[in-house]
């Protein structure tokens, strides 16, 4: 989670616009059912793992395996009548200890951040140079500001979860549920409740699984698992998804105003500028994959499959063995996954650009870092002058001249 909100800080804004989406759909879905106890708070907690449910089985009657739910699971828990209300209506002073920092720590560290905002644009007014590394910070800065504002309400931390005792075994919670929990689980046995896979987790559900051979595997292997992912990203729907792309589109923008700072050498500068519209554009294809391959209503991954089915079933084909290979090729590139869960498949047209963006993306991200560290090396004389603050008040400026003509 550290490297990728190091490589790319919209990757954590991301994360947070989804998880408090999440959180906001859960409210209205606990009013919905007149239970207006439960905020926004509440909801952050259970997604956190901050409820876990402790089951029995039906053949021994003994305690079985302790795993984490959702806001949803705890939502469909009470309201088919396994766990009362009362279980979840936790106090808020309960859930605000857990915050693990107070106020006047959250009024400080903004304070910091827009100090070092304006120290950047006044330096830029009085046409004072500022370093690579710098506009990089203001570009962290920038989603970091609204990562903070849509996680204001989040705890920091989870320490103990609340245990949830339902008045039924797993075995029967299971059963009443029907066919959709028939399925195995990937998490826990509640995963029939809510699930949502999007374009997001589906790529990254993708990667991992392409590099698993090799050794590297950053998954729990604990089944049911005991604690819910930090990397868990909520699908993003509605009006948030536009405020998503325009915090993308700003954080590579707030890089392009390092177009004219001044770099040791030419071939840095054609790098940082290659770099930075390299970024613009990666950000820019990947909205337009993902709006043409999942926002629009006929699905390109619907499509694709109804092809080759179509042309695998083509009896008396002279090519149909070809369509066979075509036909496994392109279902391990869609589905990477060990179970081929078809809820998993991703669209070629949509996973083969992305893969490119991404790459190129990750790639060009790391350079801006890493220049930025390397251009300190040669910076202009301006860029150790401070700001003349008192430039911006006249009456300070004129008695300053005053006493230098006297002087004089």
């Amino acid at each position: 989670m550290a490297g990728l909100a190091f490589l790319g800080p919209e990757f954590m804004f991301q994360l947070a616009l989804g998880q408090w989406w999440a959180a906001r759909r859960s409210v209205k879905e606990f009013r919905r059912l007149k239970y207006t106890g439960w905020t926004t708070k509440h909801a952050f907690l259970a997604d956190m793992g901050g409820f876990a449910l402790q089951t029995a089985l039906e053949s021994t009657g003994e305690d079985w395996a302790y795993f984490p739910v959702d806001a949803k699971q705890t939502l469909y828990l009470v309201e088919h009548g396994y766990v009362p209300y009362n279980d979840v209506r936790v106090d808020k002073k309960v859930i605000e200890d857990k915050y693990k920092t107070d106020g006047l720590v959250r009024v400080v560290i903004v304070c910091q951040i827009l100090w070092y905002c304006v120290e950047c644009a006044a330096r830029l007014y009085q046409h004072l140079d500022i370093t690579l590394l710098e506009v990089a910070t203001v570009g962290f800065i920038f989603c970091s500001a609204g990562t903070y504002g849509f996680w204001y309400e989040k705890p920091m931390d989870v320490g103990r979860a609340i245990v949830l005792r339902p008045n039924a075994t797993i075995d029967q919670i299971l059963r009443d549920a029907g066919g959709r929990a028939r399925q195995p689980y990937r998490q826990t046995p509640m995963d029939f409740v809510g699930r949502e896979e999007w374009s997001w987790t589906l790529y990254r559900t993708h990667w991992k699984n392409l590099v698993r051979p090799l050794g590297i595997n950053w998954d729990r292997k604990i089944r049911p698992m005991d604690k819910i992912p930090d990397d868990n990203f909520p699908v993003v729907t509605g009006w948030p998804t536009w405020v998503l792309a325009a915090f993308q589109v700003g954080y590579g923008a707030v890089h392009l105003t390092g177009w004219n700072l001044s770099f040791p050498t030419h071939t840095e500068m054609v790098l940082w500028h290659t770099a930075t519209l390299a970024i613009m554009v990666c950000i820019v294809g990947t909205w337009a994959v993902e709006v043409y391959s999942w926002r629009l209503p006929m699905s390109p991954g619907r499509n694709e499959k109804d092809t080759i089915a179509n042309s695998t079933n083509r009896k008396g084909s002279a090519t149909l063995p070809r369509w066979r290979t075509m036909h496994r090729m392109t279902s391990f590139l869609r589905n990477t996954t060990r179970s081929h869960d078809p809820v998993m498949d991703v669209p070629l047209r949509a996973l083969l650009p992305v893969t490119i963006f991404a790459t190129t993306y990750s790639f060009f991200c790391f350079f801006i870092i890493v220049e930025g560290f390397v251009n300190l090396r040669a910076v202009p004389p301006s860029s150790y002058q401070s700001v003349n603050w008192t430039a911006f008040f006249p009456h300070f400026e004129k008695r300053s001249s005053a006493k230098i003509y006297c002087r004089t």
